[in-house]
């Protein structure tokens, strides 16, 4: 364990869990899995996945590599990866993806809007910026 780099920890590490008796008004920012379950207003930015559960009421504007709903969410969400609506899905607002990635099983629900955009423009739609603690930003580092 101590000889692994951070980023092969991150990646074996447990989803961060909003659990449904949970609220949370404001940002969100992570590199590992977020699980919602609870109730989120704000702005969620992942640089891995976000799973809203079956019992998750969301209203935020959400950047990830990949979203999969399963509850319901309510606002602009981009995905650079793959995006998901699962059966008890039920998204109102406007979806940005790349071409082919974007499914839809039997039962979920899209109200608004489906824009495919290049890798190039969904990487340009990403947030730049991650906080560090202590409320400073950085850069997130540029591909080679």
């Amino acid at each position: 364990m101590f000889g692994k780099k951070r980023d092969e920890l991150v990646s074996q590490s447990a989803p961060t869990y909003v659990g449904g008796s949970m609220k949370i008004d404001g940002k969100i920012w992570g590199r590992r899995p977020i699980w919602i379950d609870g109730e989120v207003t704000g702005t969620i930015n992942c640089e891995s996945e976000v799973l809203i559960g079956p019992t998750a009421r969301v209203k935020a504007t959400i950047h990830a590599a990949t979203i999969k709903v399963n509850g319901q969410v309510e606002g602009e969400l981009y995905a650079s990866e793959r995006m998901e609506v699962l059966p008890q899905g039920f998204i109102r607002g406007n979806l940005t993806n790349l071409p082919g990635c974007l499914v839809i099983h039997e039962g979920g629900v899209i109200e608004g809007g489906c824009l495919t955009a290049s890798k190039v423009e969904v990487k340009n739609i990403m947030p730049e910026t991650r906080p560090k603690l202590l409320g400073t930003t950085t850069q997130s580092p540029q591909p080679a």
